[in-house]
């Protein structure tokens, strides 16, 4: 979980449109052939819904119901939906995000480059910040996704991680840093807050990277996400720390504790 804070016209969203560039361009073609994805599944889903309707019927009509187990054993479980191609959202209550990890892919960022939006928005209303704030820490720590709804029925997600990243202004950031819930809640303590020095009035000459290197960055970036098509569920490896790792993690630990 990131918080960029700058003025107006440091060029926030410049820079985050230069390096997001391979991912917003495999969103937008992968959202052409998502169109007809979801087409095919309408059409499959009124062939299943047609096929277990004649069987249940049928079984109405019988004494005995096990040719019509039998069939429905063979129709199996109904079409599966097409996986959305979004990464990423702009701006999302955390009901969409956790609607959106059942049909997205289960790595989602949660990116705003007016991240102003979202914190005077709905969902961080004084009635709706703790849950708000208290959802986004369960998902920072990777938790399971449990949720029972009279309406959107019960959801249980494993696997499933979100990243954050919202770019403030100074005058929107400075109570957010304040406000009693989002630090006593733990949701700041969980994110990593950077305000760089203003370089507006000094940026006489181009930005200092070479289009062959940001070239390079979004084709890898391209790569992984291509690679990733489809995926479910991340089964993630679990990594050990060395022992130097290890000491260095204890002494870091020690330190907070006593501070």
């Amino acid at each position: 979980f990131c918080l960029t804070i700058a003025k107006s016209g440091e060029r926030k969203s410049a820079v985050d449109s230069v390096l997001t560039g391979g991912l917003r361009a495999f969103e937008r073609e992968a959202a052409k052939s998502y169109k007809s994805e979801v087409q095919h599944h309408k059409d499959a889903m009124a062939l299943w819904d047609g096929q277990r309707s004649a069987i249940l019927a049928e079984a109405k009509r019988a004494t005995d119901n096990t040719a019509a187990r039998a069939d429905l054993d063979a129709l199996g479980h109904e079409p599966e939906p097409p996986q959305a191609p979004w990464r990423t959202l702009s701006d999302a209550t955390v009901e969409g995000v956790t609607k959106a990890f059942g049909y997205c892919h289960p790595a989602l960022g949660l990116f705003s480059d007016e991240a102003g939006n979202i914190l005077g928005g709905f969902g961080m209303s004084k009635e709706h910040r703790l849950k708000t704030l208290a959802a986004l820490s369960s998902f920072w720590d990777g938790s399971d996704v449990k949720r029972a709804r009279s309406l959107d029925g019960d959801m249980f997600l494993t696997g499933k991680r979100l990243c954050l990243h919202w770019m403030l202004q100074p005058s929107v950031a400075g109570p957010f840093l304040r406000d009693s819930v989002a630090v006593g809640q733990g949701f700041l303590p969980r994110c990593l807050v950077t305000q760089p020095p203003s370089r507006i009035g000094e940026r006489l000459e181009p930005a200092p990277y070479k289009d062959g290197e940001l070239a390079r960055w979004n084709q890898d970036l391209r790569r992984h996400l291509d690679t990733s098509v489809g995926v479910r569920e991340l089964d993630l490896d679990t990594l050990a720390l060395t022992e130097t790792g290890r000491q260095a993690l204890l002494g870091f630990y020690q330190d907070v504790e006593r501070a």
